[in-house]
């Protein structure tokens, strides 16, 4: 049996295998774990693979048996695992730094995040997912959002120092202007 063939193989694999033979339909599974032994080490790896079982029937339509076909995704697991570890650590560096960060998304500038530093200059308005226009609507603000769209549609660069920007850091309606390196 499969079972006695792979003792080591994921409990869920041999469920997977018998629903496709007591239902007669078939099914996948993605990211499963396998453990494998290492001709070159003696010491068992770990492995990723994505499985597909289809329901081998005869010509009445009777379950005969299972085929299983798996395809190796260890690489791509172990890349995602990697990118998210990065994805953590920058943010935990964002977040501790002592100026300003902001992560904004897309031509309409949506504030998808921003540390303690930016927070504290945005005041008390809940501008996290909206598009920043909307968020500030002042028209101080215009040239900001005009830099932010010169930056999106030609990928350069720009640091513009000490700019005076006009707008209601309180949310209260009281517009006042500042001096901010964008």
């Amino acid at each position: 049996t499969v079972r006695a063939a792979f003792p080591e193989a994921d409990p869920s694999v041999f469920e997977l295998l018998d629903d496709v033979y007591t239902r007669g339909v078939s099914r996948g599974r993605s990211g499963v774990r396998v453990v494998v032994p290492s001709p070159l080490r003696g010491k068992p790896g770990e492995r990723f693979v994505d499985i597909k079982c289809h329901a081998l029937k005869d010509s009445g339509g009777r379950v005969q048996g299972v085929i299983a076909f798996g395809l190796d995704i260890t690489d791509q697991v172990r890349a995602h695992a990697e990118a998210e570890r990065q994805r953590k650590e920058l943010a935990r560096i964002f977040a501790q730094a002592p100026f300003a960060v902001s992560y904004l998304q897309g031509a309409r500038h949506v504030l998808k995040s921003a540390n303690e530093a930016q927070l504290k200059i945005i005041g008390p308005r809940n501008a996290i997912g909206q598009p920043l226009p909307a968020a500030f609507p002042e028209s101080g603000m215009r040239g900001v959002y005009a830099l932010l769209d010169r930056v999106y549609a030609t990928g350069e660069t720009i640091v513009e120092r000490e700019q005076p920007i006009a707008w209601d850091h309180s949310g209260c309606g009281d517009v006042a202007a500042g001096f901010y390196d964008v």
